[in-house]
């Protein structure tokens, strides 16, 4: 069975990753102190640099489909893990 583009993990974490990089330069370039955010940013940098050394070190997954794998839960633990810093900072964002 072929495998489209849009369906394996790989696009899809390329999209999130898209998509998650937009917003931490929103919350950069809008906040007024940087250094509140030290921790939640390294956090999040931490959490995309396991992923993406996950994916690098196991080829297999790059054109693996969406389904009950490996790879997939892979991208939906660190989405949570994403969403977990964020519950964790959010009182420490202070927008200009």
């Amino acid at each position: 069975m072929k495998i489209g583009t849009s369906q394996t993990v790989i696009y899809n974490k390329d999209k999130i990753a898209s998509i998650l990089f937009f917003i931490a330069f929103f919350f950069i370039y809008f906040t007024k102190d940087l250094n509140t955010l030290r921790e939640m940013m390294l956090g999040c940098l931490f959490s995309g640099f396991i992923i993406d050394l996950i994916f690098t070190l196991n080829p297999k997954f790059y054109f693996t489909s969406i389904g009950k794998n490996v790879p997939t839960y892979i991208i939906f633990i660190g989405l949570f893990v994403f969403s977990i810093i964020f519950v964790l900072y959010r009182k420490k964002l202070k927008f200009v």
